[in-house]
C-alpha cells in the first residue's frame, strides 16, 4: 500500500474545540464569510456594530476571523480588546487604552472620568496615522456584576457613556465593535444611548446552512492534506441538525477525533468513523473527556472542582443550564476557598489548551478580579457530572431559600421551629453544602436570621430529646423494681417444680435401664447358639482335609521317583548338545555376516529411493499450495491447500514453512471468512499486550482494559483511556497511565483503582517504570527522565528530573523496553538510537547507534540479545560481547514500519515481527535466509505476543481485532482441517494436481 511521508505527529490540529478563533488561526475558520461585508460596511459608516447572537453561535470567532482580517483593507487601524469582566469596566479599559502610564495616573483617569467621561480626551494621546478600534468582548459581562452595595452603578454608567461618546467625537475617529449573547439585549434598554446605537447597527449571526456546516467540517482537514470518509461527514450532519449551539461540541469532537486518528500514524488512511466514535462523537466526547479531567485531579482538588462548577453555573425557571460567570475573589468567599493556589490549579487544569473548558484562555494572566466562567454551556448539557452538580446545586438553593423564608415567618410568629424530619433533612443539607455567608446572599439576603433559625432549632431539638430520655429514664427505673418483685414471687414456685421434674425424670430412666438389660440378655442368647453351629461345621471340614492331606502325600512320593527317572535321561541329552553346538555356532556366524552385507547394501538402495519420493512429495505438495491460490471455486481450493499441508507433514516438513502456512491461512478464509480466528473486536486499536502468567492483558485506545484467563474475557472498565502499562508488571497489581500522562494502580483482584500521581509528564510519555512500591521513574518524548519518590508524610509523589546529558541532540524517544532478564530499561530515538539504562535512569549502561535517517519503533531484548524494528521496516538482531553490541542479523522483508517484535518465551532463536504493511512474519535466527511464517491481512498490525507456552501468537490490529494464530502447521492443520472435512476426488487431482502424480494416502492421511 502507498504511504506517505510525512510526519504525522508534526500535523498541526485543525479543530480548536472550545477555544475561540483568534486571528492567527483565521485560515482554519470557514462558513461565515459572506456576512463580513455587511457588519464592516456598518462599521465604517457608523463607527459601531453590535454583533449579536446566541451562545456557541461564534460570535467571538466571526470577529477575529472574519471582521478583522477584512477590516486591514478598510482601515489602517490599531486594534484594543478587552472584556468588560465583573469588575470594574471602566479600569479594565483604562488598563487597555492607557497601559503605557503609572498606576498613579491611571488612578487619576479614573476619578476624572467618574465625573465628566470628556476628561478622556485630555490623556489620550491622538495617532493621526491610525484609527483606534475599540472591540469590547462578551459584552453581556457588564450585567453580571456583583453590585449589591450600589457601589458598581456609577462605573458602569460612565463607562457605557464613554463608549457612546467615542463613537460620535470628531476628537478622535474611534471605532466600537462589541459582540453580545442576543438574550442579554433587553439589559440594553436601561441605556437609552447605547440602545440607540444597538438599533442603528447591529448584526444578528444567522443559523449555519448545510453547506456552511460541511465547509467548516471539511476545508479545515483538507488544509492539513487529510482526508474524510463521507459516512462520517454524513454522521456529523446529521448529529448537528439544525442546533447552532452544537458547533462547539462539533469542533471539540473533531479536535479529539483527529487526535485519534493521528495516533494511529496512518496518513493514508482519512478520518473515518471508527475514529470519531471512539471519542463519543458530538454527543458524549466533551463529558468523556471532561471526566478524563476530573480524573487526574486529587480528593482535594475534585471537591473544589465540584464546588467551582457549582458556582457558575444555574439552572434557570425554564429548567436549562445557563452560565453564571463570577470572579476569582468572588468565588473563593462563595465557596469558602481561602487558599487562591488551590483554586488556580483546578482552574488551570480545566482551561488548557487541548481542553479549553474554562477561561480566561490559557495565555490569560488571572488574578482576584478575573471573571471565571465556563467557555460554552455545550459543556453543560453534556458532562453527565456537571449537570448532577448543577441539579444538586439548585436543591441545595431551593432547600436554603425554603429555610429562609421559614426563619422569616417563625420571626413573625406565624410558624414554629423545625421539627423531625424535616429539622434532620435541613441538618443535612447544612454539613454537606457547607454554606457560605457569600454563597447565601446570593439567593437570599437573610443568611444570618437563617443560620440562626436553623441553630435555635437544632438546640430546642436537643433539649427536647434530654427532656424524653430523662422521663424514660424514670420510667425504666420503676420497670425494674416491679420486675424485681415478680422475681422473688416466682422463685418459689420455680423451684417446686424442678424438684418434681427430677423426680419423674429418674423414674424413667430406670425404666429404660431396665428395658435395656433385658435386650442385651436375649442377643447375647442368639450370639452363642450361632457360635455353636459355627464350630459344628469347622469340625467337619477339618476332618476332610486330613483325608485329602494324606492322598496326596501318596501321590507327591510317586512323581518324585518318576522325576529322578526323566533326569538321567536330561543327562545324557545334553552332553550330546554341547558336542554339536560349537560346530552350529561357527555356521551361524557366517550366515550373519552375508546377511549383514545384504541389508546394509538393501538399506542404502531404500533410503535414496524414500529420499527421493519424499522430496517429490515435498515438490507436489509446494506445486499444490501455491496453484490454490489461482482457484475461484473455494472449496476445491481449500481442500488443495489443506491436502498440501498433509503432504509437507507427512514427508517430514520442518512445521513452519511460510508458503504452506499462508496458502491454508488463506484457503480457510474462502471457506471460514476473515473472522474465522477472531477471538475478540476491542474497542479500539490494541496498542500492547501484557502477560503476567497469570492471565494476558490487552491494552487498546479505550477507557477499558481486557483481561484473558484460558481465552476467558473479563472487561475492566476505566475513567480514562490507557496508554501504556508501568514495568515491570506482577499479577496482582497493575500500574497504568493514561493520556492525561496520569499514574494509576489497579488491585487485580477487586480491580480497586487508585490515582498515584495525578500529572506525571509535560509530553507525550514513552514509558512508565516501576522502581519498587515508593519510586516510579518517568520517560516521555522529549527525553526527560524524572525518578518520582514517595512522600510518606505527605502520602504523595515528588518529582526529581534525572540529568541526561547523553540523549542531547539524539532526538525524539520513540519507544522504551523493559528488559526482565538484566532488569535494564531500552529506549529508542527517530534519529536511530538505542540507549540501555539502569532502572533509576541515573546510569548509561551502553548505546547503539544505526543510522541517522533510520527512526526506530519497536523494541524487544532478552538479557545480552537486542531486537529493534525500524521505520523501513528492517529488523536487526545486536548481541552483546564484552560489553559491546554486534549485529548479527538484519532483514528488510516488512514494506513498511515494524511496529512490534516478540521473542518465543522457550525457543529463543524464533521472533515474531508485526508491521503497518499488513504482515506478521516468524523469523528463525538461527536460520537467517529461510523466513519462516508469514500471515498476511488487509489490516495495519499494531501489536503481537506468544502464548506462555508457546504454541500461539495472538494479534492486534489498529482496527482493535484480536485473532489468535497457530504457531506450526501440524497445529493449524489440528485446528483448521475439520472446516471441510472431504478430500479431493481422483477425478479433481487429476485436473489440479496431475495425472502423472500418483494420488497416495501422504495426501489424505495423517501419519503418526
Amino acid at each position: 500500500m502507498e504511504t506517505k511521508t510525512r510526519n504525522i505527529t508534526a500535523l498541526e490540529n485543525p479543530f480548536l474545540g472550545l477555544q475561540p478563533f483568534t486571528r492567527d488561526k483565521s485560515y482554519l475558520y470557514f462558513g461565515r464569510q459572506k456576512h463580513v461585508n455587511e457588519v464592516v460596511d456598518k462599521l465604517v459608516e457608523n463607527r459601531f456594530s453590535a454583533v449579536l447572537g446566541k451562545s456557541g453561535i461564534g460570535k467571538s470567532s466571526f470577529i477575529f476571523c472574519g471582521i478583522f482580517p477584512l477590516l486591514e483593507t478598510k482601515l489602517n487601524h490599531d486594534i484594543y480588546t478587552f472584556t468588560p469582566g465583573t469588575i470594574g469596566p471602566l479600569v479594565k479599559l483604562i488598563n487597555t487604552l492607557f497601559n503605557y502610564e503609572s498606576d498613579q495616573v491611571k488612578k487619576q483617569i479614573f476619578q476624572n472620568l467618574l465625573v465628566d467621561v470628556t476628561t478622556f480626551f485630555d490623556y489620550y494621546k491622538v495617532n493621526n496615522e491610525t484609527v483606534p478600534v475599540l472591540y469590547v468582548d462578551q459584552f453581556e459581562e457588564l450585567f453580571s456584576y456583583d453590585n449589591r452595595d450600589g457601589s458598581m452603578s456609577l462605573e458602569i454608567v460612565k463607562f457605557v457613556e464613554l463608549l457612546v461618546v467615542l463613537t460620535k467625537t470628531d476628537k478622535v475617529q474611534f471605532h466600537v465593535l462589541l459582540t453580545m449573547r442576543s438574550d442579554f439585549i433587553g439589559n440594553c434598554a436601561d441605556y437609552p444611548a447605547l440602545t440607540k446605537c444597538i438599533n442603528q447597527s447591529q448584526f444578528l449571526i444567522p443559523q449555519m446552512s448545510m453547506e456552511e456546516k460541511k465547509e467548516a467540517i471539511i476545508n479545515p482537514l483538507k488544509y492539513v492534506d487529510v482526508e474524510i470518509t463521507e459516512d462520517l461527514l454524513q454522521l456529523i450532519q446529521e448529529e448537528l441538525g439544525n442546533k447552532q449551539d452544537q458547533l462547539p461540541s462539533m469542533q471539540h469532537a473533531m479536535m479529539r477525533t483527529f487526535e485519534v486518528w493521528r495516533k494511529e500514524q496512518l496518513i493514508a488512511e482519512p478520518v473515518s468513523t471508527k475514529h470519531y466514535t471512539a471519542v463519543g462523537g458530538i454527543k458524549n466526547s466533551l463529558s468523556i473527556h471532561a471526566n478524563e479531567i476530573f480524573n487526574t485531579l486529587n480528593d482535594d482538588e475534585k471537591l473544589i472542582c465540584e464546588k467551582l462548577f457549582r458556582s457558575i453555573t444555574t439552572i434557570n425557571k425554564e429548567g436549562k443550564g445557563i452560565r453564571n460567570p463570577s470572579s476569582l475573589e468572588r468565588i473563593m468567599q462563595i465557596i469558602g476557598v481561602k487558599e487562591e493556589e488551590k483554586i488556580l490549579n483546578v482552574i488551570t487544569t480545566f482551561r488548557k489548551k487541548d481542553r479549553a473548558f474554562l477561561q480566561p484562555r490559557e495565555h490569560v494572566e488571572i488574578s482576584s478580579n478575573s471573571v471565571i466562567d465556563i467557555t460554552h454551556e455545550s459543556l453543560m448539557r453534556s458532562w453527565e457530572l456537571l449537570k448532577e452538580w448543577t441539579v444538586k446545586e439548585t436543591e441545595s438553593i431551593k432547600r436554603y431559600v425554603k429555610l429562609a423564608e421559614d426563619a422569616q415567618d417563625f420571626q413573625k410568629g406565624s410558624r414554629s421551629r423545625l421539627r423531625q424530619p424535616e429539622l434532620q433533612i435541613s441538618l443535612n443539607w447544612r454539613e454537606s453544602q457547607q454554606p457560605t455567608y457569600e454563597w447565601g446572599v446570593r439567593y437570599h439576603s437573610s443568611f444570618e436570621r437563617t443560620m440562626e433559625f436553623l441553630t435555635f432549632s437544632e438546640k430546642e431539638e436537643i433539649k427536647d430529646l434530654e427532656r424524653t430520655k430523662l422521663l424514660q429514664k424514670r420510667r425504666n427505673q420503676l420497670s425494674r423494681i416491679l420486675v424485681v418483685i415478680f422475681l422473688f414471687l416466682g422463685i418459689g414456685g420455680v423451684l417446686l417444680g424442678v424438684h418434681a421434674y427430677q423426680k419423674s425424670k429418674q423414674a424413667e430412666l430406670k425404666k429404660e435401664e431396665a428395658e435395656k438389660s433385658k435386650k442385651e440378655a436375649l442377643a447375647s442368647q442368639k450370639r452363642a447358639e450361632e457360635s455353636r453351629n459355627i464350630a459344628e461345621d469347622e469340625k467337619n471340614k477339618a476332618q476332610a482335609e486330613k483325608k485329602n492331606a494324606e492322598n496326596e502325600k501318596h501321590r507327591a512320593e510317586h512323581a518324585l521317583l518318576v522325576a529322578d527317572e526323566e533326569k538321567q535321561k536330561a543327562l545324557k541329552a545334553m552332553l550330546q548338545a554341547e558336542l554339536s553346538f560349537a560346530e552350529a555356532n561357527e555356521q551361524k556366524e557366517l550366515a550373519n555376516n552375508a546377511l549383514e552385507r545384504a541389508t546394509v547394501a538393501q538399506i542404502n538402495a531404500e533410503s535414496a529411493n524414500s529420499r527421493a519420493n519424499r522430496l517429490q512429495n515435498i515438490s507436489t505438495a509446494r506445486a499444490m499450495a501455491l496453484n490454490s491460490y489461482q482457484l475461484e471455486d473455494n472449496e476445491i481450493r481449500y481442500l488443495l491447500a489443506k491436502q498440501a499441508v498433509l503432504g509437507y507433514m507427512n514427508n517430514r516438513g520442518d512445521g513452519y514453512d511460510a508458503e504452506f502456512y499462508a496458502a491454508f491461512h488463506m484457503a480457510t478464509k474462502t471457506i471460514l471468512g476473515d473472522t474465522y480466528n477472531l477471538m475478540d473486536t476491542e474497542r479500539g486499536m490494541i496498542t500492547d499486550f501484557i502477560n503476567t502468567g497469570k492471565f494476558m492483558s490487552v491494552i487498546s485506545f479505550s477507557n477499558s482494559i481486557s483481561l484473558y484467563t484460558n481465552d476467558v474475557k473479563n472487561t475492566i472498565d476505566l475513567k480514562s483511556i490507557v496508554k501504556g502499562i508501568a514495568k515491570p508488571i506482577s499479577d496482582t497489581k497493575m500500574v497504568y497511565y493514561d493520556y492525561s500522562r496520569s499514574l494509576y494502580e489497579m488491585n487485580l483482584d477487586t480491580y480497586e483503582v487508585n490515582l498515584l500521581i495525578s500529572y506525571i509528564a509535560d509530553s507525550e510519555l514513552v514509558g512508565v517504570f516501576k522502581i519498587d512500591e515508593n519510586h516510579y521513574l518517568s520517560i516521555d518524548v522529549s527525553g526527560i527522565v524524572t525518578q518520582w519518590n514517595k512522600n510518606e508524610k505527605k502520602n504523595s509523589f515528588e518529582p526529581t528530573i534525572v540529568a541526561t546529558p547523553f540523549l542531547e541532540g539524539k532526538g525524539s524517544l520513540t519507544r522504551s523496553f523493559y528488559d526482565a532478564a538484566s532488569k535494564h530499561i531500552f529506549i529508542a530515538t527517530d534519529k536511530g538510537y538505542v540507549f540501555e539504562l539502569s532502572l533509576s535512569g541515573k546510569q548509561e549502561i551502553s548505546n547503539i547507534y544505526i543510522d541517522q535517517d533510520t527512526p526506530i519503533w519497536a523494541l524487544n531484548a532478552d538479557n545480552n540479545t537486542l531486537f529493534v524494528g525500524t521505520e523501513k521496516g528492517e529488523v536487526q538482531r545486536w548481541v552483546k560481547e564484552n560489553k559491546e553490541w554486534r549485529k548479527n542479523f538484519s532483514s528488510g522483508n516488512h514494506k513498511a514500519r515494524i511496529n512490534e517484535i516478540a521473542v518465543h518465551p522457550i525457543h529463543k532463536n524464533l521472533i515474531a515481527t508485526a508491521g503497518f504493511d499488513g504482515t506478521v512474519r516468524l523469523w528463525d535466527i538461527d536460520r537467517p535466509k529461510k523466513e519462516k511464517i508469514i500471515v498476511e491481512e488487509k489490516v495495519w498490525f499494531s501489536s503481537l505476543i506468544f502464548s506462555d507456552a508457546g504454541d500461539y501468537l495472538y494479534t492486534g490490529s489498529q482496527s482493535g481485532q484480536l485473532k489468535k494464530w497457530p504457531l506450526t502447521i501440524p497445529m493449524q492443520y489440528r485446528d483448521l482441517s475439520t472446516a471441510n472435512k472431504d478430500f479431493l476426488s481422483n477425478e479433481d487431482w487429476s485436473k489440479y494436481v496431475s495425472s502423472e502424480i500418483n494420488y497416495d494416502s501422504t495426501f489424505f492421511i495423517l501419519f503418526n
